[in-house]
């Protein structure tokens, strides 16, 4: 859900991956990295409207399920 009362590129979507304690982690976006850091740091990417895949990836080469997400 989007806040109407403030600008898209200002919201963000708060993330919590589950994995190998304090293993180095990546989410990526349609393809795309989007941030970066350690499983259980607090994490979260930008909202952009429109229909997105997102999958975290341990640095082991681990990856999680995809996560489709719709922004309208």
């Amino acid at each position: 859900m989007t806040d109407p009362d403030r600008p898209l590129a200002l919201q963000t979507v708060p993330v919590r991956v589950e994995g190998t304690t304090g293993a180095k982690m990546r989410l990526v976006l349609d393809g795309a990295v989007v941030t970066s850091g350690r499983v259980g740091d607090a994490l979260s990417f930008r909202l952009a409207p429109g229909e997105h895949v997102l999958i975290a990836e341990e640095e082991s080469g681990t990856k999680s399920a995809p996560v489709r997400v719709r922004v309208d």
